[in-house]
């Protein structure tokens, strides 16, 4: 739901309140020109749960935890 909700945000303000509220950043500057959902790593060992690139072209690795405290694999992906 996470991802469309991004992915399906054409204004990009969604995209600001959850990750650039603390930025200088245009709400436009948000809208994604993509999310991808379990995208693997190059060694193909851990999947990253959602990948969005803004239109700024940076991305941004969202990790979904829910009842999962494993959070070492997060910095390996």
């Amino acid at each position: 739901m996470l991802a469309w909700l991004l992915e399906s945000s054409t204004t990009g303000i969604f995209g600001r309140s959850l990750f650039g509220a603390h930025t200088n950043r245009h709400s436009a500057w948000f809208r994604t020109r993509g999310v991808k959902r379990e995208v693997q790593t190059r060694n193909q060992e851990r999947r990253a749960d959602i990948v969005a690139t803004w239109w700024g072209g940076q991305k941004t690795h969202i990790e979904v935890k829910v009842g999962d405290e494993q959070f070492k694999k997060i910095f390996e992906t």
